[in-house]
C-alpha cells in the first residue's frame, strides 16, 4: 500500500525528532547541534515540510532553522585571499630579525612591524 504525503511527512518528522531527542539525551543542553542534524532539518525544510512542524518536532526555534538554512545555502562559499603579495615585503626585517606581517586586500596593503624599543625617561 502506497503511503500518503501526510504519512511520509509524519514519518520524516518522527525520525528527525528521534534523532534530535537522542542527541539531547546524550549531550549537555548547551552542546552545539551537530552539522548532521542541522543538515537533516534543513533537508526536511527543502523537501517542503512545514517550518512550524519541523521546529515543533525537533524543539528548535524558527530563527535557528532559518539560520541553518542560510548557512547551508552559502555552503563552501569561502574565498581565500592571498596574504602576502609579490612585493619585496619579505626583504624588510624588524629590529629583532623577524619579517613584518603584511595583509593585501585588493589595492590595500596593511603591514604590521615591531616598533623600536623606547627607553623610559
Amino acid at each position: 500500500m502506497k503511503q500518503t504525503k501526510s504519512e511520509i511527512t509524519s514519518s520524516i518528522l518522527t525520525a528527525l525528532a528521534m534523532q534530535f531527542d537522542s542527541h539531547r539525551k546524550s549531550h549537555k543542553p548547551v552542546k552545539r547541534i551537530p552539522d548532521s542534524l542541522r543538515n537533516a532539518a534543513v533537508a526536511a525544510l527543502e523537501e517542503g515540510l512545514p517550518v512550524s512542524r519541523i521546529c515543533n518536532a525537533c524543539r528548535i526555534a524558527h530563527s535557528q532553522l532559518k539560520a541553518w538554512q542560510i548557512s547551508a545555502q552559502k555552503g563552501n562559499d569561502i574565498k581565500i585571499l592571498p596574504v602576502l603579495d609579490n612585493h619585496s615585503c619579505l626583504d624588510k626585517k624588524n629590529s629583532d630579525g623577524s619579517a613584518p606581517l603584511t595583509l593585501s586586500l585588493g589595492n590595500w596593503r596593511i603591514s604590521i612591524e615591531m616598533a623600536d624599543t623606547i627607553e623610559p625617561s
